[in-house]
């Protein structure tokens, strides 16, 4: 089968590496992808976000499955535009997108089905804004309605110190203001078809840019697979409040749904509250949930195509996955580029990961007009070691965030060491 992956970050570099290591794959072929994706597909020099350009590349290299990374392309309807041309896609449409695209209709959504999640209040004019932080003094959190690459939410302890950024986000559109929850935050993914859906082990994205969960927000900068501070009753718990109810809304509102549904949760002292949607798998989750995996990628994504995901079997090794992401200097604000970098070579690891216990994978890297690799953006790699326990699966991360070298490289040191999902 020939296969296209859209995106050119971490994620997709995962997902190429997975796909690569099936039997079935006859062509993979990544848009644009990185020098990762290359060493092991061929990468298309297409915006992932032209979905003109996308369809045409698709039928061009008659591509069978095209697996959508980022959440953009969704947003635009790419997959409507492929079924269109009888090419199967991995995602939802764009009406089913908007659970991602819009921070207003998903929680209407989520309201509408009874899934637990935080109040707020949907603001569209200043005075509006003004009115609720005079009512609600407390604590908030400020999310512009559409997509913002995971800089659109921030969190403050007074409605008055959020008026300066909510201000600014009004004049991009609605604005969501939220009461600000507390607890541990975790990552949830089911794979979802228009028949059933299977629910994959729960993952720990850690997005502050400072050690304990301090700092700016980020796109991640680790994650942890499985959450070994997280229990089975508390995980049965999301699962039967939050990820099923959210599933079965899908179905009763009538939302065509064959993807990846990601699902922010935060475990509160009055239990899981649903943070947000996201329609397409995380970054830096990805990473190391998929490592973990036994099945064969490419029998997942069929069987979702044919609506029969229920029925496949997907299970996991009994190990730990931890990601450590090597980050640019001054990331997550304003970064270096173009920064030439060099590896150790660390032995079980390789640039493009062939082994399945130390990884190493691209995000904001290219190769110059020299061929020699460098930075182009904020999250660089990520670092990944599968191990049978958190301390030797993290102290692998590290050993291989310490082979990776470039100027103003840096990593938050304290991923997978105690209980701090953010």
């Amino acid at each position: 089968m020939k296969v296209l992956i859209l995106g050119k970050g971490g994620r997709e570099h995962a997902l190429a590496w997975k796909f690569a290591r099936s039997n079935r794959i006859t062509g993979l072929y990544c848009a644009p992808g990185n020098p990762g994706t290359d060493e092991l597909g061929t990468n298309v020099s297409i915006d992932a976000n032209d979905v003109d350009a996308v369809v045409e590349t698709a039928v061009r290299h008659e591509i069978e499955l095209v697996f959508v990374g980022p959440e953009e392309p969704l947003a635009l309807d790419v997959v409507s535009a492929l079924a269109d041309r009888g090419i199967a896609a991995i995602g939802p449409p764009a009406s089913s997108a908007r659970l991602e695209s819009s921070k207003a209709f998903a929680k209407a959504f989520m309201q509408r089905h009874g899934v637990p999640t935080a109040a707020a209040k949907i603001v569209k004019s200043e005075s509006d804004l003004r009115t609720f932080v005079s009512d609600n003094p407390g604590a908030v959190v400020v999310k512009m309605d559409g997509l913002a690459a995971g800089k659109g939410v921030r969190e403050f302890d007074s409605a008055t110190e959020a008026l300066p950024f909510a201000e600014t986000a009004l004049k991009s559109g609605p604005v969501l203001l939220e009461e600000r929850l507390h607890g541990i935050e975790v990552s949830a993914f089911a794979l979802i078809d228009r028949n059933g859906h299977r629910i994959l082990p729960p993952c720990a994205d850690y997005k502050k840019s400072g050690e304990r969960g301090t700092g700016s927000n980020t796109g991640g900068m680790g994650s942890i697979s499985p959450v070994p501070w997280i229990d089975d009753e508390t995980w049965d718990a999301v699962e039967r409040t939050i990820i099923e109810p959210s599933i079965e809304g899908l179905r009763n509102d009538g939302l065509d749904y064959t993807g990846v549904l990601y699902i922010g949760v935060m475990l509160t002292e009055n239990g899981p509250y649903t943070l947000e949607y996201n329609v397409r798998f995380g970054d830096p989750e990805t990473q190391v949930i998929l490592p973990l995996l036994r099945a064969d990628i490419l029998d997942v994504c069929e069987a979702m195509i044919n609506g029969t995901i229920s029925r496949c079997r997907i299970e996991t090794d009994d190990l730990v996955s931890v990601g450590v992401v090597v980050a640019s200097a001054g990331y997550p604000d304003s970064y270096r580029k173009n920064t030439p970098v060099t590896m150790d070579n660390v032995e079980g690891a390789t640039v493009t990961p062939r082994s399945l216990d130390r990884l190493i994978f691209h995000s904001g890297t290219e190769l110059n007009e020299h061929s020699h690799l460098v930075t182009v953006g904020g999250r660089c790699f990520t670092c990944v070691c599968r191990d049978t326990d958190v301390f030797r699966a993290r102290t692998g991360a590290y050993e291989l965030a310490e082979s990776i070298h470039f100027d103003g490289a840096w990593c938050r040191s304290d991923i997978a060491a105690r209980v701090f999902g953010s």
